[in-house]
């Protein structure tokens, strides 16, 4: 989804959080034709997506993180530490935002997504070890 929103350079025309301008679900969203181009063609769709997306991952990592409580130290450990990478890079994208996207915080998100992803892998690798025990 990432990719999708700074190709399209999606994060320079709603620059405000939590409303995109003034509403929820702004003016423009779905508005290509046929319908599959706004999933990568349509900035206001994508950025949508994006936005959309996140707030449920993070929703899915505080379940996981509240079930994990149960799994022993060291998953609950991986599981905190995916928790605040998911939440650093919830903060990073909404001040980006607001900032108007500079570079620095584009790099920075992009490099938080990566932390993101090493600390799922990592969870998800306990998770199999401690299954095939």
């Amino acid at each position: 989804m990432g990719a999708l929103v700074a190709g399209l350079k999606a994060g320079h025309i709603f620059n405000t959080w939590p409303l995109m301008g003034e509403r929820f679900a702004p003016d423009g969203l779905m508005s290509l034709s046929p319908w599959w181009r706004n999933l990568l063609d349509n900035a206001v769709t994508t950025q949508f997506d994006h936005r959309m997306g996140a707030y449920v991952l993070t929703a899915l990592v505080v379940v996981l993180f509240i079930k994990s409580r149960a799994e022993g130290a060291t998953v609950l450990k991986a599981s905190s530490i995916l928790l605040a990478t998911i939440l650093l890079q919830m903060v990073m994208g909404i001040v980006m935002l607001l900032q108007y996207v500079p570079v620095s915080w584009g790099t920075a998100h992009q490099g938080g997504g990566v932390l993101v992803l090493a600390a799922l892998t990592y969870l998800m690798h306990l998770g199999r070890r401690n299954t095939a025990k």
